[in-house]
């Protein structure tokens, strides 16, 4: 399966406003999806560092994206193993190192949200989905 350098910014997006959320909105959606404390940073692992390249490949991430994408990369795994951390949404609720998740986590998506190479490849998505009119 292919999938588009902007469908999977889309994606990292979500993941990462997922990991930035207050933390009620983070219970409501590890509740809907039926996982624990811990699937919210598995879910960006499952894109960071692999699927990295293929963003920078599409041109849909610049420098300053990746920068902050990997300051969260870098942070996230510090807390790897920490079942301190990891296991209790108290945790999320009151330890330091989840504030500095979600502000590590909005500051990414900030930056993607505001890069010029993000704004060019979804302008360019979108010209592909609007018909091309060749009436006269």
């Amino acid at each position: 399966m292919t999938v588009s350098g902007t469908g999977l910014l889309t994606r990292l997006e979500a993941v990462l406003a997922v990991l930035g959320a207050p933390v009620d909105q983070q219970r409501a959606w590890a509740d809907a999806q039926k996982v624990g404390v811990e699937e919210m940073i598995l879910q960006f692992f499952d894109f960071v560092p692999g699927w990295l390249s293929e963003l920078r490949d599409a041109e849909v991430v610049d420098d300053a994206d990746e920068l902050a994408i990997l300051r969260l990369y870098v942070y996230l795994n510090q807390m790897r193993g920490r079942s301190d951390l990891l296991e209790k949404w108290s945790a999320v609720a009151d330890a330091p190192e989840w504030r500095k998740v979600r502000e590590l986590s909005v500051s990414a998506l900030t930056c993607l949200r505001g890069s010029k190479a993000t704004r060019a490849a979804q302008a360019i998505e979108h010209e592909k989905d609007v018909p091309y009119n060749t009436a006269p």
